[in-house]
């Protein structure tokens, strides 16, 4: 005996696969934004150089989706590795101080990882079937 509804079965396997990887390919792009949005909070601003270089890239591949979130500031890392040491100083060429307002160091990290649960959050409710 034939089996019945194989057909159907493969074309609903792939529209399931199909809206599961446009969902991927939205939802991390929404974490990118969330993420880039609470990192650009701890960025320290001077001539807005670096916050305006900000970048974000998904790309979707064969295997899954993958994302990045940078900056193409050449001093991006130089930066972003400071001690933080001169916070509240103020800076020679009287722009005021070093690290202000809210700027700290790390601040990709701190802006990726101590927001983790608002970040699961998207994730959750974006990749909902």
């Amino acid at each position: 005996m034939p089996a019945r509804g194989l057909k159907e079965a493969r074309q609903r396997t792939r529209e399931v696969f199909k809206l599961v990887g446009e969902k991927a390919s939205r939802t991390m792009v929404e974490v990118l934004i969330a993420g880039r949005s609470y990192t650009l909070m701890l960025t320290p601003i001077d001539s807005s150089t670096l916050v305006n270089s900000a970048f974000i890239d998904v790309r979707t591949r064969k295997n899954g989706v993958s994302g990045r979130f940078g900056f193409t500031a050449a001093y991006a890392a130089a930066v972003h590795g400071m001690p933080g040491t001169l916070k509240g100083q103020p800076r020679p060429d009287g722009n005021g101080n070093y690290w202000d307002p809210d700027a700290e160091p790390e601040f990709v990290r701190k802006g990726f990882e101590d927001n983790r649960r608002q970040l699961d959050a998207v994730v959750q409710r974006g990749m909902r079937i």
